[in-house]
C-alpha cells in the first residue's frame, strides 16, 4: 500500500515537473537557513574577537593593516579599534581596549605630496647641547612619566625572555606578537612604544621605516639628531623606530659592520617596509624630503650646508641612503672591510651598479641637509690608503663574499631607551 502510494506521488510529480523543482528548492533553502543559524550560535558561544583574548598581549600583532581588507592602496576600509576610555582625546593607551565600547575608525594616512604647510627651510639650532631629560620633556611633555614606565616595562619583558639565545632569535619573539598593555601610551596623535618606536594613532601609515644609526661616542650629536628628527618623521605620518648601533670596542670605526648589524637586528622588533641608514650628523632641512623607499635604492641627500649644498662628486652614495629588504640583500649589504675613514659609501654605490640596480636622488632644496658640526678623529692616512686600495679591487666575487651574509658580531648590550633602541655590539679585527 505504502510503496504504491509513493509510486503514485512520484508519477504525479514527474507529470508536473515545475512542482517537483519548487519542492526541492524549498527544502534546500530550509536546510541552508538551519545551518547558518547553527553556525552563528556556535561562533557566538565559543569564540572571542582579538581584543577579548586572554593572552597577556592585547593583539596578536601591533600592525593594524593585517586586519584591513582593501581594493585600493590609497583608500583603506575602516578598521575598528576600541579605545580605553570614552574620550578619544584621552592620553590613555589607544590599544588598551578591554572593557571599552567606543570605536575609532582608522583610514590610510595622507600621502606626503598631499600635505600642506611643509617648511622648506627648517630653523634649527644645531650648536646648543640638549640633555636627555630636556629632550624627554620636549618630546613627551605631560606623558614623560608614562613613557619612562613603558620603557621599564619593555626592558623587563625583553630581559625576562630567552634573549640570550641569540642563535634562534627567540629573544625578541614577543615583540613580533605585540607589546603588553603597560608598554603602549598615547602621545597626541601617535602611539608610543618603548625604544623610540612611534605609530600613528589615527591613521594607517603609508610606510614603516627603521632608522639605523652607526654610532660611537657622539652623544652630543645624538641628542640634537633626535630633537629634530622625531618631529620631522611624525609630521610625515610614518611609523618608525630609531636603532642606534653602537661600536663598543676600541678598534677603528667600522661603519659597514654596524649598518649590516642594524639591518639584521631591526626586523626582530617589527616588520619594516624600508631601512634608512643615517649619519648622525645630518638633519633634513626640507620637511617634504620623502623618508620612504622606492623601487630603486635611494640617496636621500642631494647636498649639505657644509659643502654649499653641492655633492662633492656625482657618484657619491653616502650620508643618508634608503633600501628595502630585497634591494639590500641583492647587493649583499655593506662591505665589512673598511676600517676608519673613507670608502664604504663609494663601495656601496659600486655594489648597486654591479647588482643591476640604479640609484635615485632628488635634486634641489628638497634634498638639502644641515650638518651638526663636531670635531672627530679621521684616522691615519695609511688606513685611508688601504681602504682606497681595497675599493679598487672591484669584482662581483668579492661583493658576494664580503657583506651582510658574512658579517660577524656579538651583541653586548640591548636596551630600550625613551627615544631609541640601543644595540651595542663588538667584533674582531682580523685585517
Amino acid at each position: 500500500m505504502i510503496p504504491r502510494a509513493g509510486k503514485n506521488v512520484r508519477s504525479f510529480l514527474k507529470r508536473h515537473s515545475n512542482i517537483w523543482f519548487s519542492t526541492k528548492l524549498v527544502v534546500l533553502c530550509f536546510c541552508f537557513m538551519q545551518l547558518m543559524f547553527f553556525l552563528r550560535v556556535t561562533v557566538k558561544r565559543n569564540t572571542r574577537p582579538p581584543w577579548e583574548s586572554t593572552s597577556p598581549f592585547l593583539l596578536p600583532t601591533t600592525d593594524t593593516r593585517k586586519y584591513v581588507n582593501s581594493t585600493s592602496p590609497l583608500t583603506l576600509q575602516a578598521v575598528q579599534i576600541l579605545t580605553a576610555k570614552d574620550n578619544l582625546t584621552s592620553p590613555a593607551p589607544a590599544l588598551e581596549i578591554r572593557n571599552s565600547h567606543m570605536v575609532q575608525q582608522l583610514i590610510s594616512c595622507p600621502a606626503l605630496k598631499s600635505m600642506g604647510n611643509l617648511d622648506a627651510n627648517r630653523q634649527m639650532d644645531l650648536q646648543t647641547k640638549v640633555s636627555q631629560s630636556e629632550l624627554d620633556d620636549y618630546v613627551f611633555q605631560t606623558q614623560q612619566g608614562k613613557a619612562k614606565e613603558a620603557v621599564v616595562s619593555g626592558n623587563a619583558q625583553l630581559m625576562g625572555g630567552s634573549h640570550l639565545n641569540r642563535t634562534t632569535n627567540a629573544y625578541l619573539s614577543l615583540f613580533r606578537e605585540g607589546y603588553g598593555v603597560t608598554a603602549e601610551i598615547r602621545c597626541g596623535n601617535y602611539i608610543y612604544l618603548p625604544g623610540g618606536h612611534w605609530r600613528p594613532a589615527d591613521c594607517i601609515p603609508q610606510s614603516k621605516i627603521a632608522i639605523i644609526i652607526p654610532f660611537r661616542n657622539r652623544h652630543y650629536q645624538l641628542m640634537i639628531f633626535l630633537r629634530y628628527m622625531i618631529p620631522f618623521l611624525q609630521k610625515q605620518r610614518l611609523e618608525f623606530a630609531i636603532y642606534v648601533v653602537n661600536q663598543e670596542n676600541d678598534f677603528l670605526f667600522n661603519k659597514g659592520i654596524l649598518m649590516n648589524a642594524g639591518f639584521l637586528e631591526s626586523p626582530k622588533f617589527a616588520e619594516w617596509d624600508c631601512i634608512i641608514f643615517h649619519d648622525i650628523d645630518h638633519i633634513p632641512q626640507h620637511e617634504g624630503n620623502p623618508y620612504h623607499c622606492v623601487d630603486l635604492p635611494r640617496h636621500l641627500m642631494g647636498g649639505a650646508d657644509n659643502r654649499n649644498y653641492r655633492p662633492p662628486y656625482g657618484s657619491i652614495f653616502g650620508g643618508v641612503t634608503a633600501f628595502n629588504k630585497n634591494q639590500f640583500k641583492k647587493v649583499n649589504g655593506f662591505s665589512n672591510k673598511y676600517w676608519g675613514w673613507c670608502c664604504e659609501d663609494d663601495d656601496m654605490g659600486w655594489r648597486v651598479a654591479v647588482g643591476g640596480l640604479k640609484r635615485t636622488r632628488y635634486k634641489g632644496d628638497i634634498a638639502f641637509y644641515k650638518v651638526i658640526s663636531e670635531k672627530h678623529t679621521r684616522g691615519s692616512h695609511r688606513h685611508e690608503a688601504e681602504n682606497r686600495a681595497y675599493l679598487r679591487k672591484r669584482s662581483k666575487a668579492r661583493m658576494l663574499q664580503d657583506g651582510v651574509n658574512s658579517v660577524k658580531y656579538n651583541i653586548t648590550h640591548l636596551e630600550f631607551l625613551t627615544l631609541y633602541t640601543n644595540i651595542s655590539i663588538t667584533f674582531e679585527n682580523n685585517e
